[in-house]
């Protein structure tokens, strides 16, 4: 780590751990965000190739994949509370935050649970 870096978070006139308890809600959700970055990060399922180098219908395909893979990977994690929705959606899209592809990632996580609430 910068040594900069280093003094100014050591000089700070709060404790950031409390901060980080605050912000996430409780100690409790700040033990498992890393747990669920872990998961995605480590998970060869979203791992894929470069796709800005994929034919014209294969984007979509992968994309549709990702989406199916992604719902399956948060009833199998047991992932339900919105904030931990929130941090594995929010993980896997910096994933793949260069491909136009993930605005249709994003349209559609965010309107899926619309059209499954009235269910």
């Amino acid at each position: 780590m910068n040594q900069d870096l280093q003094k100014e978070r050591a000089a700070a006139s709060f404790n950031p751990e409390l901060l980080t308890h605050i912000l996430d809600g409780s100690p409790e959700n700040t033990r498992r965000r890393p747990e669920i970055e872990n998961m995605i990060l480590n998970d060869p399922d979203f791992q894929h190739e470069d796709l800005n180098f994929l034919s014209r219908s294969q984007p979509y395909e992968v994309a549709v994949k990702n989406s199916a893979t992604s719902l399956k990977k948060m009833r199998t994690y047991g992932i339900a509370d919105p904030d931990e929705i929130m941090w594995f959606k929010k993980l896997h899209l910096k994933k793949k935050k260069n491909c136009i592809w993930s605005i249709l990632w994003n349209l559609w996580a965010s309107i899926t649970p619309c059209l499954f609430l009235p269910c």
